[in-house]
């Protein structure tokens, strides 16, 4: 299992490519979740680096998790 919080993300190397496997915790990516902003617009959104989630903020920590099969050879970054 893969658990992360706030902007920290989990990057899977397999075969040769990689890919994001956490989302981000952030207003934009909240709004992109919704579809209020498209990706083009989030690139450039002013308070695209606003945390949404984040250990030491508040007395509960909001930690998502990604469950999968891990493969030999298998990268997290």
């Amino acid at each position: 299992a893969c658990l992360w919080a706030g902007d920290s993300r989990v990057y899977l190397i397999r075969n040769g490519s990689i890919s994001q496997i956490s989302r981000d915790h952030t207003e934009v990516q909240e709004l992109l979740d919704k579809g209020m902003i498209s990706a083009a617009e989030a690139l450039a959104w002013p308070r695209r680096n606003v945390i949404t989630h984040a250990v030491g903020v508040s007395d509960e920590i909001v930690i998502d998790f990604q469950q999968g099969e891990i493969m030999p050879g298998d990268i997290f970054v």
